[in-house]
Formats: structure tokens, C-alpha cells, sequence
């Protein structure tokens, strides 16, 4: 396994602290609330696009989506991605608008894009690995050619590495502050394990999309063979393949601090303890099953280290 350079992507933002605990309330009775009624004039219009009565000619749409897992290795591709000299991603990493954003509207999404120029354009948000059938047939109707990424991890790993960011960083504490209870409610919660049941994510998606333009990678292969999973991303986008690679940062480990927690292997996730581990095991045993038979190595790995 190759070592990798630590670097911090995202510093700390002071005063964080201080307005969280209200978090919650605010979006859920300003927030929410605004969303609607602001979604009731801007949904419409990105149904005319979808449905072909506008023209999106005049719209800059990405040309490729990273659609997840969280916790999978996203800051990683991120990073690497903007780095190539004919891509162009947004500085903001995730812009939602497919899961939390429709209410703004597709032309306001499409400015995010404007600056592309030659290069192919794109975003990557994890989070709309769990988008629903509805939304993902509606990316399709808007982006019927858009070039899919999925990148998955050990989903017992993803996991603990997601309730560390929510349950530990996020609340500025230690992940050993973590108690037993707290951690299995996280676990057994719709948002987690969402996340970790890629195959129901991939079925959805390919049943809008034709199989060649869904590409699944692993987690894995950020440690044991980062340039090869980067070049086969790229391909896969239609980019080329024919730069500086040495500008690239696929040997570095990625690493977003409190505000996204540790996004590659061999950054600071703290060592799943066994009690956890096994409760884990419990919960994804038939996904786990699941990806071994679809995908094999190493999908197979995570099963036999769930099984001993």
C-alpha cells in the first residue's frame, strides 16, 4: 500500500461553534420554509427545461457528476480533478442542486458552469448517491449525457468515518467521546444508511442512464493505485489523458478537518472499535453480499473481513 502525503483541504472557520446547537431550529422553521416558497416559481422552470419546452442551449450544464459515497473518497477526486488542466469544477466541491437546491433554479446552477470555456465541465456531490428515482429521471431529462462516477467504500468503514464527522467533528469533540448508544442510533438512521446501500444507488441510476456512461470505482484503489483509478476517471469523462501528471495530487491524502472529517485511508478516523465494528456487520451483511457478487474484488474483502 503506498503511503500518502497528509493535506488539509478546508481550514477551520472560528465561530462555528457558536451558532450549531441552533442549526437544526433555523432550518427547519426559516430555512425550509423560504425553500418552498421560493421552489413554487423555480421548480416549474427547471421542469420546462427538462420537459423540452425551454432551450437549454443557452445553458453551460456539467458534463460529468461525481454522485458519490460520502465519505468515499470525493474530497480526493475533487481535488485531483480540478487539477487537470481541461476540466472545470466549481471552488465550491458539492453544489447540491439536484437533493437541496432545485428552489434556485437551473439558470442560477448553470452560472456556477459559465466560466468552463473549452474545458468539460462537471461537479461532484456525494449526497446525490441517495437522490431518489423522481430527481435522478429528472438529472436525466436536463443532462441526458452527463458521464456518472461512483466511488464506494468498504460500507462498514464509510460508516464510522461518517459518524465521526457527524457525531465527533461537526460538534467539536473527539471521536472518543463517542458513546456505544449514540454511535448504533447513527448507524441504524435513514441518513446513514442511505449512504452505505450503493447497490440500490446504482440500479437507480442506471435505469436513466445507459451503463457505459456510469462508471463504479473503489475507495480502495485511492491507496493501492491512485494514478490508474485517476486516469480511468478521466477517460471515463472524455478527458485527456495526455498532460503533467506529476501536477496532480492523487498521492495526497485529502483531508477536510472538522468541517467534513477525513476523506482518504491513512488519514486521522480514529480505529473503528469492535463492538462497533460488529454491529456494523449486522447492519450491512446483505449489502455486503450484494456487492461481492456484483462487483468482486474488492467488494469480496470487505465481506470476508466482515465475516471473521
Amino acid at each position: 500500500m503506498n503511503e500518502l502525503e497528509p493535506v488539509d483541504a478546508v481550514p477551520d472557520r472560528p465561530g462555528r461553534a457558536a451558532w450549531l446547537p441552533y442549526k437544526r431550529q433555523i432550518k427547519r422553521w426559516v430555512i425550509r420554509p423560504l425553500k418552498l416558497t421560493r421552489g413554487v416559481v423555480t421548480v416549474p422552470n427547471t421542469l420546462l427545461y427538462a420537459g423540452g419546452l425551454r432551450s437549454k442551449a443557452s445553458l453551460t450544464l456539467p458534463q460529468f457528476l461525481g454522485i458519490g459515497a460520502v465519505k468515499g473518497g470525493t474530497t480526493w477526486l475533487h481535488h485531483n480533478l480540478a487539477a487537470h488542466p481541461g476540466l472545470m469544477l466549481p471552488s465550491d466541491k458539492e453544489m447540491h442542486y439536484f437533493d437541496h437546491r432545485l428552489h434556485r433554479g437551473i439558470g442560477r446552477y448553470s452560472r456556477a458552469f459559465s466560466d468552463a470555456g473549452q474545458r468539460i465541465p462537471g461537479e461532484i456531490t456525494p449526497s446525490y448517491s441517495t437522490l431518489s428515482d423522481w430527481r435522478v429521471s429528472l438529472v436525466a431529462k436536463v443532462m441526458p449525457d452527463v458521464r456518472v462516477i461512483m466511488l464506494m467504500r468498504d460500507p462498514v468503514e464509510r460508516a464510522w468515518s461518517h459518524a465521526v464527522m457527524k457525531l465527533a467533528r461537526e460538534r467539536r469533540r473527539a471521536p472518543s467521546e463517542i458513546g456505544v448508544a449514540e454511535a448504533l442510533t447513527h448507524f441504524s438512521s435513514a441518513e446513514s444508511l442511505s449512504k452505505g446501500h450503493y447497490t440500490k444507488t446504482i440500479d437507480i441510476w442506471s435505469s436513466h442512464f445507459e451503463a457505459e456512461q456510469i462508471m463504479v470505482g473503489f475507495y480502495d484503489d485511492i491507496t493501492d493505485r491512485p494514478l490508474e483509478l485517476l486516469k480511468d476517471i478521466v477517460r471515463h469523462i472524455g478527458a485527456s489523458t495526455d498532460i503533467d501528471w506529476s501536477a496532480m495530487p492523487y498521492g495526497q491524502v485529502i483531508d477536510r478537518g472538522v468541517r467534513g472529517g477525513p476523506d482518504v485511508v491513512g488519514s486521522s478516523t480514529p480505529t473503528l472499535p469492535d463492538e462497533l465494528r460488529n454491529a456494523l456487520h449486522e447492519l450491512y451483511h446483505d449489502e455486503l453480499h450484494r456487492l461481492a457478487d456484483r462487483y468482486g474484488q474488492p467488494a469480496t474483502n470487505w465481506l470476508k473481513r466482515a465475516q471473521t
